[in-house]
């Protein structure tokens, strides 16, 4: 598998044009879930429905950045008719993480990083199972989770940085993490199916 320096440089290459855009869907993805937060009563469960589609939608914009298709901020929107499967697949990896995290921190961490894949997979994939989603992500996470790890290590000045300059820099370094990561995704997603036979997922 690649290095992070790669899907580094690969996420700044991807976003070039494209900066208005990734910018945007993080603030409007925000937003939302800021405003029904704010909803008396329904609000949070509403948030709760809503934040699992609004994961999968920013993975639909930035796979389509990472593979250089013509990306718009409604992309964001595109899958909510699958929203009830988002939210089912998000739960499902709720409760698995908290399991393990009654066991002990570590299996907890590691189970985060197992399941890391499955707003993407639901991107790639809508009327996928919850299931087969967490499933497949924790298939296709055997041996990559350290990597991934480390690639999110490596962002830590770039976080910090966008904290001193009061949010600001945050514009700037959300959009480049989210890239970077979906690369990472996209490249674990494509070289899994190279070495197992199983391309149709439904």
């Amino acid at each position: 598998m690649k290095n992070s320096s790669y899907f580094k440089t690969h996420a700044k290459e991807c976003l070039k044009g494209k900066w208005g855009v990734a910018i945007l869907v993080s603030i409007v993805t925000v937003v939302i879930s800021s405003l029904l937060n704010l909803i008396p009563g329904v609000g949070a469960i509403v948030s709760l429905l809503i934040s699992a589609q609004l994961s999968v939608g920013c993975f639909i914009v930035y796979t389509k950045l990472v593979r250089k298709e013509e990306t718009k901020f409604t992309d964001i929107f595109e899958n909510f008719q699958y929203f009830l499967t988002s939210f089912a697949a998000s739960m499902l990896m709720s409760l698995l993480i908290i399991l393990w995290f009654f066991l002990l921190i570590i299996p907890g961490i590691i189970a985060i990083y197992s399941y890391s894949m499955v707003f993407f997979l639901k991107a790639k994939n809508p009327k996928m199972r919850a299931y087969k989603t967490v499933k497949l992500s924790a298939q296709i996470m055997k041996g990559r989770k350290w990597k991934l790890f480390c690639l999110e290590c490596s962002f830590i000045g770039w976080i910090l940085f966008g904290i001193i300059t009061f949010g600001i820099g945050l514009f700037y370094v959300i959009p480049y993490m989210e890239a970077t990561i979906t690369a990472f995704f996209e490249d674990a997603y494509n070289e899994y199916f190279q070495l197992n036979d199983n391309s149709v997922i439904e």
